[in-house]
């Protein structure tokens, strides 16, 4: 590292106390490769963020004060800013938006700041077709606020000749203008985020943990540096993600009944089983933009037409587990196109996914881990569209949707095997570095250098005073996300 080199450290983190310890973890282990470090915290001026979508004022301060206490007093900053409130020149801006690809485009010094903010949006609702004419104030106040970040950032950098930047994760409204301005201007940036399992971090140079490219990297990378038995620790991965006792992820499977199938379940259909996924995490990631289709609810409707005619086939339509109590709307457009040839499951259904797996003639997926699994296991596996896994040769991957109809029709496709899937299972198993000073027992019993983290700190009724002038963001973004106002209950609730 040259000796002239300053990080600017973006912290953002702090009411999350696993990603708090993490980025200590990193500060520790980075700080010192730098002639001068410059601190940027949220003071309350950012109107939403990623672990505090709303702007709830008791978020705020709790993250505030778990900042302070962890972050700008542990290390030895040379300036320290604080992230600036809209100015009063930005209330000028007359912004016109009227659909999510308008958001999603929206620039403000070439930079996209409108995919940032998308992206949160996205999140917060869960909802990838949402109508942006609900969420005005927020959208609004948000592409103002994030003119005022990329300012902000523009002087920092030149004041202090920034030549790295350090930052939690990357895609979102809080993140994004940051990482383009990096980006755009050859500034190095490093993002960090949880890795395999609590006992691993990931710190990523130039990249983000959503990044396809990265992720082909890296599981080579992975496999070749692995010390031990790749081959084992790849197939045990797959066995205890079938056993529901793998324990680096949320198990999606937890609930199901096992070996259940699908009333009328009948072997004598060419059945096909579709696994959506949530389109939320990467909706708005350039990196993902195809145009294979919009959304998975319309392939699958055009998927289902296409094949109506040939009575021998039978689809299922499997929602994924983490989209339990979001995917009614997802759900109602699939009823509302009456495909008498669509089996629905929910994502609340007992059904076994394992076994449906298994008792299907082929799968198709977007992208998910399924489908890797699938291949694993013996059953032809298709992708449609971007995947982490499309360098994968074990799995079928239509450039186009006649050739995806193709291998839908094909009753005699068969299931492809190699080295690849378990490159990837142990890359899904290791990713990432061993925390030396951190230990996250799960997410409100986190130590580091054996020293419990504190949930509150006395400085969060400090904040907590200091931030009542922003209850009008609050009250305004909780109205337009849950559609009533806020209660004197919801203002004692983080």
């Amino acid at each position: 590292m040259k000796t002239d080199s300053t990080v600017l450290v973006y912290t953002t983190s702090g009411m999350s106390l696993p990603h708090l310890a993490i980025e200590r973890e990193v500060l520790e282990k980075k700080l010192f490769q730098f002639n001068r470090k410059i601190l940027l915290k949220c003071s309350g001026g950012l109107n939403t963020c990623y672990f505090n979508p709303v702007h709830n004022l008791l978020g705020c301060a709790l993250c505030q004060s778990r900042t302070e206490a962890n972050i700008k007093s542990r290390y030895k900053f040379d300036r320290v800013y604080n992230i600036q409130k809209k100015g009063n020149n930005y209330d000028n801006v007359i912004i016109e938006i009227t659909s999510l690809t308008e958001l999603m485009a929206y620039k403000y010094k070439e930079i996209e700041i409108g995919r940032g903010i998308g992206s949160s949006l996205i999140s917060i609702t869960r909802n990838s077709k949402l109508n942006i004419y609900n969420y005005t104030y927020f959208i609004e106040n948000s592409l103002k606020q994030a003119m005022q970040l990329v300012d902000q950032i523009e002087k920092i950098v030149n004041d202090n000749n920034v030549s790295d930047v350090i930052l939690f994760n990357g895609r979102f409204f809080e993140h994004f203008p940051i990482l383009s301005y990096c980006l755009q201007n050859k500034i190095n940036y490093y993002t960090h985020e949880k890795g395999a399992n609590f006992n691993k971090y990931q710190l990523i140079k130039n990249h983000t943990v959503h990044s396809i490219s990265y992720r082909k990297r890296q599981i080579e990378e992975v496999w070749n540096n692995y010390q031990g038995n790749n081959n084992k620790i790849a197939d045990q991965w797959f066995l205890n993600k079938r056993k529901g006792i793998i324990s680096t992820e949320t198990n999606f499977t937890l609930g199901q009944t096992k070996g259940l199938l699908p009333k009328g379940f009948d072997k004598s259909f060419h059945n096909i089983t579709i696994f959506n996924s949530s389109e939320d995490e990467f909706k708005s990631i350039k990196e993902w933009d195809h145009e294979l289709f919009d959304t998975q609810n319309e392939i699958i409707i055009k998927i289902a037409k296409s094949l109506k005619s040939n009575k021998k086939i039978r689809i299922y339509l499997r929602f994924h587990p983490n989209l339990k109590g979001i995917a009614r709307e997802q759900i109602d457009e699939i009823i509302k196109a009456k495909l008498s040839n669509v089996i629905i499951i929910s994502p609340e259904s007992k059904i076994s996914t394992y076994r449906l797996m298994s008792n299907s003639n082929k799968i198709l997926s977007f992208g998910s881990r399924t489908s890797i699994e699938a291949a694993y296991w013996g059953t032809p596996s298709i992708i449609y569209g971007k995947s982490f896994y499309e360098s994968l040769d074990s799995l079928y991957k239509p450039a186009n949707y006649t050739s995806l109809i193709e291998l839908l029709e094909n009753f005699n496709l068969k299931a492809k095997s190699g080295i690849d899937l378990l490159k990837a299972a142990l890359f899904l198993q290791e990713r990432g570095n061993q925390l030396e000073f951190a230990e996250i027992i799960n997410k409100n019993n986190v130590y580091y250098k054996n020293k419990r983290l504190q949930k509150h700190y006395p400085l969060i009724i400090f904040y907590f005073i200091c931030s009542l002038s922003n209850l009008g963001i609050w009250k305004n973004n909780f109205k337009e996300f849950y559609n009533k106002k806020l209660s004197f209950k919801d203002l004692l609730k983080i």
